[in-house]
């Protein structure tokens, strides 16, 4: 009866530690943006994974700049109204066009607190949040994605 309710255990374990999706992978690079080079890392982005959370998973490992993870949930939100349009001007005058995004904007939620923003749109996202007071953004940087302390970098820009 042990051996069935510690299988039992394991089994649920590892049901529940498999739907969390590692999306990020933590990789070598000689990039940084960072005054500091370890408050840039280097990130592998695992387009699987990407597009599971994007269609439904709620819950993903956030990548941390300690090189560890910590299981963040997304809610997702909408920037534009459903019936956003444009008006565009053509040489016949004004036309009405319906707008078709693939921009996806979710909150980043850990512990009932929402941390930041994640955005995805065509092949490129951006994620910024705070976590133990310090801001960090994700963004995909001369083709590569970098996790960097946004307080530490070089050149003011990014989110």
């Amino acid at each position: 009866m042990k051996r069935i309710l510690l299988l039992l255990f394991f089994s649920l374990f590892y049901c529940v530690s498999q739907a969390q999706l590692n999306v990020f992978e933590f990789t070598n690079s000689k990039t940084f943006v960072t005054k500091n080079a370890e408050n840039t890392k280097s990130l592998t982005l695992k387009t699987n994974a990407l597009i599971n959370i994007l269609e439904g998973s709620e819950s993903f490992y956030l990548p941390l700049i300690d090189n560890n993870f910590i299981i963040a949930n997304l809610i997702s939100f909408s920037v534009l109204d459903k019936n956003h349009t444009l008006i565009v001007e053509t040489e016949k005058g004004q036309e009405i066009q319906n707008f078709k995004s693939d921009l996806k904007s979710f909150y980043i939620k850990i512990d009932d607190e929402i941390i930041g923003t994640f955005l995805s749109f065509g092949d490129n996202l951006i994620l910024t949040y705070k976590f133990d007071n310090r801001q960090f953004e994700i963004n995909k940087i001369d083709n590569e994605f970098l996790l960097f302390d946004v307080n530490d970098c070089i050149n003011l820009n990014s989110f």
